[in-house]
């Protein structure tokens, strides 16, 4: 299995690729539009992202450690 990851890491390295990418080959910042969802299916999304991140915590898989969290494809046994 795979080890786990910093997430703030992870981010800044994402972060390094892109910015050293020549501006013609990076994606336009395009935001969709504010309509692109009713407010039922932005609620909806919002309570699946909300229980899906808490039953991460609670199997261990996500951890909360000073300064972030910590992502772990092993749950993490406390």
């Amino acid at each position: 299995m795979r080890d786990s990851i910093d997430l703030n890491d992870a981010l800044n390295r994402t972060k390094n690729l892109y910015v050293k990418l020549p501006r013609a080959a990076r994606p336009a910042r395009k935001y969709r539009p504010i309509s692109s969802r009713t407010p039922e299916e932005a609620r909806a999304l919002a309570r699946a992202v909300y229980y899906s991140l808490k039953k991460a915590e609670e199997t261990g898989y996500i951890v909360k450690v000073p300064g972030g969290y910590k992502m772990s494809w092993n749950p993490e046994k406390e």
